[in-house]
C-alpha cells in the first residue's frame, strides 16, 4: 500500500489502508511491521478501517494507534471523510470511532503530543483543487469534535510533518497554486495560533516519503519536485530542533520515492 495512514507501537509499526495496486484501488486493512525484524514483509492484523482510503493522518499515544483525514470513493464519488479511529496496540481487537475532525479533509500534515493528536492543512476538495491552512487538535483521552487550533501558512497538503514534544513541524507541500513549496512551519502545542517560518528545504516538493521525528532532529525524505505526483526525488534532509533555521542534507536514498505509507518513528 501507498499513502496509508503510519502509527506505531513501541514494537511495530503500522500502515492503515492506502492506494492499492488493483480495483478498487483503496484499502482499509491494517498491516504492521516489526522493528525487531527489520523485514519489509509485513502481517496483517485481523481489523479493517470503517473505510476504504487514502492519504490518511497515522497518530500514536502509547496505547492506540489513530488515524483519520482520508480520501475515498463510493458509488463513483470522490470525498473526504472526518471520521478518527484508532486500535489498541495490545490487544489488536478491535477499531473504535474516535470522533470526528472539525472539517472533512485528505493528506493533512499529523503531529501527536503526549495527549492530544494535530492535523495541518490538508486537501479540501478531491482533485488537489483547494488545499486548507486549518489545524485541528483532538483528545486522545476522549471521543468529542476536534477544535481549531490556529492556521498553516500558506495552506497546503501532502507535506512532511514531524514534531518535538511541544512543537508540530511542516515542510513543503502542494499549494493552491498547484505547485510546491519549499517553505518549513511550525507551530506550538499548547498555544492557538499561526504558524511561523523556520526554515526551507533545498528544493519545492511536495508527497514527501514521511517524516520522521528522532530526539533532536525532524527529517523530510524524498517526495515529488512538481505540485502533482510525477517524476521523485531522493533527498534525504534533517533539521535540528535546538536552532531549526538549521537544514542539513544528510544523503540520497537508493532509489528516488514518493507517497508511500506516512510514519513517524
Amino acid at each position: 500500500h501507498t499513502t496509508g495512514g503510519g502509527s506505531k507501537s513501541d514494537t511495530h509499526a503500522y500502515i492503515i489502508g492506502g492506494h492499492t495496486s488493483s480495483a478498487p484501488w483503496y484499502g482499509d486493512a491494517i498491516q504492521k511491521y516489526s522493528f525487531a525484524s527489520g523485514t519489509q514483509n509485513g502481517s496483517t492484523v485481523g481489523l479493517t478501517s470503517t473505510y476504504e482510503g487514502a492519504y490518511r493522518a497515522g497518530f500514536s499515544d502509547g496505547s492506540y494507534a489513530y488515524t483519520t483525514g482520508q480520501y475515498t470513493v463510493a458509488g463513483g464519488v470522490e470525498y473526504n471523510t472526518k471520521t478518527i479511529e484508532r486500535f489498541n496496540t495490545s490487544t489488536e481487537a478491535a477499531i473504535e470511532d474516535h470522533g470526528d475532525l472539525s472539517l472533512a479533509v485528505s493528506a493533512p500534515g499529523f503531529h501527536s503530543s503526549q495527549t492530544h493528536g494535530y492535523t495541518a492543512g490538508g486537501e479540501g476538495i478531491p482533485g488537489g483543487s483547494a488545499w486548507f491552512g486549518h489545524i485541528d487538535k483532538f483528545a486522545f483521552s476522549s471521543n468529542v469534535t476536534a477544535a481549531g487550533h490556529g492556521t498553516l501558512a500558506p495552506s497546503r497538503g501532502v507535506t512532511g510533518s514531524y514534531n518535538t514534544e511541544t512543537t508540530g513541524y511542516v515542510s513543503g507541500g502542494r499549494t493552491s497554486n498547484g505547485g510546491a513549496t519549499n517553505e518549513i512551519d511550525k507551530f506550538s502545542f499548547t498555544s492557538n495560533t499561526t504558524t511561523t517560518n523556520c526554515g526551507t528545504l533545498s528544493t519545492h516538493r511536495a508527497y514527501m516519503c514521511g517524516g520522521g521525528t528522532g530526539v533532536d532532529f525532524g527529517y523530510s525524505i524524498g517526495g515529488t519536485p512538481h505540485g502533482g505526483g510525477a517524476g521523485s526525488v531522493d533527498v534525504m534532509e534533517k533539521q535540528q530542533f535546538s536552532n531549526d533555521t538549521t537544514i542539513q542534507n544528510i544523503g540520497t536514498l537508493t532509489a528516488g520515492c514518493l507517497c508511500p505509507a506516512i510514519n513517524q518513528i
